[in-house]
C-alpha cells in the first residue's frame, strides 16, 4: 500500500459497520472499513516505464468529510506522480441481464475526450464519492475518464461479476494492459444463470425481463417507436374500457397509475367506490370458462 486513509475522520461505524473475521491462524480480529491506494512494488516499478505503472485506489466510500477526503487523495496523487485517472463504477438501468452489459464512458477533460472520442456527462443529480474525486482532481491539473457499467435494477442485492467483467473489458481498451480474470468469466456466467432460474418461477419478473430484451435488441431510435405506438394504444383503451382485470396486485398498481393520469380515477370515481374495486380488479388464475 501507498498509504491507507485513516478510517475515523470519514466514517460513521453505524453506516458503514467494521466487520470480525478470523485469519488464517484462527485469530479473530475487527476488520475496518477503509480506503487504500495501492502502487506497483519496487521490482515493477523498477523494470517498467514510469508512465506505465498503474496504482489502484480501493475501499468504502466514506461517510463524511468528502471535500478533506478528495483533497487527501489529491495530496496523494501527486505525491506519486500519478498524471490521469480512471473511474470504474455501475449504476442501476432498466436493461437486462441476458445482454451485453452496457458501458458509457465520458470525460470532464476536453484533451481527454478529443484522444478517446468520448462523450461528455450529461447527468445531473446527486452525485457520490467518485464524481467529487474526479472534480477534485481536474482542478488539481490531473485528468479524469470514467467508466460505468449498467446492471439491471432487478438484481441490485447481489453483485454482478458480469458487470465486472465488462469494465475489466473496457479498460484493457483503453489503457492498453492485460487484467488477470480469475475465475470472473465462471461467475458471471453463473450468476447469468442463476437469475435466469430465478425468472423461471417469476411470472412477472421472466415477462418483464423479456419485454427489456426485446427493446434492447430493437434499437434505440426503433425502441423509442414501438414505446410510443404502444403507449398510444394502451392509453386509448384505458380511456374506453368501462371495466378491467389485473393478474396481480402489482400489475393492479401500475394500472391504477395510468387510469389516474388519464383522468379515469377522479374525486367522483372515488366518492362512488372508494376501493375502485369497481373499475379494475384482480383475478389471479383468470375466469373460468
Amino acid at each position: 500500500p501507498v498509504v491507507e486513509i485513516e478510517s475515523e475522520d470519514y466514517f460513521d461505524y453505524q453506516f458503514n459497520r467494521p466487520v470480525v473475521t478470523n485469519d488464517d491462524e484462527g485469530v479473530r480480529k475487527i476488520v475496518w472499513p477503509s480506503v487504500t491506494v495501492y502502487g506497483p512494488t519496487e521490482d515493477a516499478a523498477a523494470d517498467a516505464d514510469a508512465e506505465s505503472n498503474i496504482f489502484l485506489l480501493l475501499g468504502t466510500e466514506p461517510s463524511r468529510g468528502w471535500k478533506s477526503f478528495s483533497s487527501q487523495i489529491v495530496v496523494t496523487l501527486k505525491e506519486s506522480g500519478i498524471t490521469g485517472i480512471v473511474m470504474l463504477g455501475a449504476l442501476l438501468a432498466d436493461v437486462p441481464h441476458s445482454r451485453p452489459i452496457s458501458i458509457f464512458v465520458s470525460s470532464e477533460n476536453p484533451l481527454v475526450r478529443a484522444d478517446l472520442s468520448v462523450e461528455r456527462s450529461g447527468y445531473e443529480g446527486p452525485v457520490g464519492i467518485l464524481t467529487v474525486l474526479g472534480e477534485a482532481a481536474e482542478a488539481a491539473g490531473i485528468p479524469t475518464l470514467s467508466i460505468w457499467a449498467s446492471v439491471p435494477h432487478y438484481v441490485h442485492n447481489a453483485p454482478s461479476p458480469k458487470a465486472t467483467l465488462a469494465l475489466i473489458e473496457k479498460l484493457e481498451e483503453i489503457i492498453d494492459v492485460t487484467i488477470p480474470r480469475g475465475d470472473l468469466a465462471d461467475d458471471a456466467a453463473t450468476w447469468e444463470s442463476g437469475i435466469d432460474a430465478l425468472a423461471s418461477e417469476d411470472e412477472d419478473m421472466s415477462t418483464y425481463i423479456e419485454q427489456l430484451e426485446q427493446a434492447r435488441d430493437l434499437g434505440e431510435a426503433t425502441r423509442r417507436e414501438v414505446v410510443r405506438l404502444s403507449t398510444v394504444t394502451l392509453n386509448e383503451q384505458a380511456l374506453r374500457g368501462d371495466f378491467f382485470l389485473c393478474a396481480s396486485d402489482k400489475q393492479r398498481d401500475f394500472w391504477l397509475g395510468t387510469l389516474a393520469a388519464l383522468g379515469r380515477v377522479n374525486p367522483v370515481t372515488y366518492d362512488a367506490d372508494e376501493t375502485l374495486r369497481a373499475l379494475i380488479d384482480v383475478v389471479p388464475f383468470g375466469i373460468e370458462a
